[in-house]
């Protein structure tokens, strides 16, 4: 039996996943002004946009394996259309928290003095590793369109959007420096990101 979802269901659960995504800044916004963001706002500023953005980048890297799974399921194969436009979605909004994150570290942490930034991201491991899984969420949004499709090709876009995966490796080990392994959630998404890294190595492997 193939599911077949009902008229308007795509278009609700579309809905649904926008809201998802909004809720994190919409929580963000509230507690600002009402004093909400404990006794450093920077910090949990900081904290809550980069903490979206690596769960949002993890998402992405989990449609392809969910649009695959579908496809192969009859029972849910006609899931996988509405499944495969996400990976882009995600991928999209995890970059737009991620600006929100670097430009909190930019402006209100450092005031936007360079000699700093860049003393930190030498110095500090969980500096570097953020700043280079930024740098390849740049180069990802950059490359995003249907433009640079055409513009690059297909087997030269597809390289580039490895990067994805050494965003999430490099996002995984921020966190995890930054909180020093000391908290689950950094532990449970880099273990997500690690699984869908092997997952892809070993689909990669299957096809030589």
């Amino acid at each position: 039996m193939t599911l077949a979802p009902p008229a308007g269901a795509g278009r609700l659960a579309n809905t649904a996943a926008w809201l998802a995504i909004a809720t994190p800044l919409a929580l963000l916004l509230y507690d600002l002004p009402a004093g909400r963001l404990g006794a450093n706002p920077v910090e949990e500023i900081t904290l809550r946009t980069g903490m979206t953005a690596f769960a949002l980048l993890a998402a992405s890297l989990a449609i392809t394996p969910l649009r695959k799974l579908a496809a192969s399921t009859a029972s849910a194969r006609q899931l996988a259309p509405w499944i495969a436009p996400w990976r882009r979605r995600l991928g999209l909004s995890s970059f737009a928290y991620a600006c929100l994150h670097a430009t909190t570290w930019f402006v209100l942490d450092h005031q936007l003095d360079s000699s700093a930034m860049l003393e930190d991201i030498a110095e500090r491991r969980f500096a570097t590793a953020g700043m280079a899984a930024f740098a390849c969420l740049c180069v990802l949004a950059a490359t995003s369109s249907q433009a640079a499709l055409r513009r690059l090709g297909g087997p030269t876009w597809r390289r580039i959007h490895r990067l994805a995966y050494a965003a999430g490796v490099a996002a995984g080990l921020h966190f995890l420096w930054l909180s020093k392994g000391e908290q689950l959630l950094p532990w449970a998404m880099a273990l997500l990101v690690a699984s869908l890294l092997a997952t892809r190595v070993v689909r990669a492997r299957q096809k030589f």
